[in-house]
């Protein structure tokens, strides 16, 4: 065993080499800030759908209704007359939680993830607050208010988002000076 305080030329024998390359840390690699607006439109979007899915949506007399609420109406209202319609309705409060899902995803970079939950989630939001606006009409004394109007346009700026997360590549920023 070689003597722990001799010199490095006691060490090392002739023809090997113990040369050991100590950098410091790696430079960060910047990225341009254009990665963002995918994820930024999505968040965006989904509190737009959210907060207006909480917001009333109905008003009869003096009640106000938001979204939620209607899952006991579908079937005074006649909203529903087939069983996916019915069905999509009773999921409704999972909408918050599909959309979020996608943000988060979207800011972790999970591109395929986050575009496949935003535009499910963005459809689903979007066509049944459409579908509720649309489908009552003057015959009952409840009237709409803009919240679904506002959802469907959240859901459809998450889908924006969604398609800008999916199809736009954003190459880091130093990555053209190579």
């Amino acid at each position: 065993m070689p003597d722990m305080w001799g010199t490095y030329a006691e060490l090392v024998h002739p023809g090997e080499h113990r040369l050991e390359i100590r950098r410091g840390p790696e430079p960060p690699v910047r990225r341009s800030p254009a990665r963002f607006i995918g994820p930024t439109v999505m968040t965006v979007g989904a509190m737009i759908a959210i907060v207006a899915s909480f917001a009333p949506w109905l008003q009869s007399g003096a009640v106000a209704r938001s979204s939620y609420d209607l899952l006991g109406l579908v079937h005074l209202l006649h909203i529903a007359h087939h069983g996916l319609v019915r069905g999509a309705i009773r999921v409704w409060p999972l909408m918050p939680l599909s959309v979020i899902a996608a943000v988060v995803a979207a800011w972790w970079g999970w591109r395929y993830i986050a575009a496949a939950l935003g535009l499910l989630g963005g459809m689903y939001a979007g066509g049944l607050s459409a579908a509720v606006a649309l489908a009552i009409h003057d015959r009952y004394t409840i009237s709409v208010t803009a919240a679904p109007t506002w959802t469907a346009i959240g859901s459809g700026i998450v889908i924006i988002g969604s398609l800008i997360v999916l199809f736009v590549r954003v190459p880091p920023a130093d990555s053209h000076g190579r």
